[in-house]
């Protein structure tokens, strides 16, 4: 097995990633793509539990009728 070398750069960048998705929901997964041996992307999908996103939904609800906004949702 070939060692794959990485630039300080990308290293911070993962580390960025996996920080954001700790400080966030705290669940998720990040994957990085290598392309010839280099990295080439690196993606990052959170999970978002269903009362959280509810609870997120009722305070926008919340904002949009304190400012006079007449919006319909689903």
């Amino acid at each position: 097995m070939s060692q794959i070398k990485i630039s300080r750069e990308v290293s911070q960048e993962i580390l960025i990633a996996v920080e954001q998705l700790r400080l966030g929901s705290g669940f998720g997964s990040i994957e990085i793509v290598l392309h010839e041996g280099h990295v080439t992307q690196i993606e990052k999908r959170e999970k978002c539990a269903l009362h959280t996103a509810v609870r997120v939904r009722h305070l926008l609800v919340a904002n949009l009728q304190s400012h006079h906004f007449k919006y319909s949702f689903l």
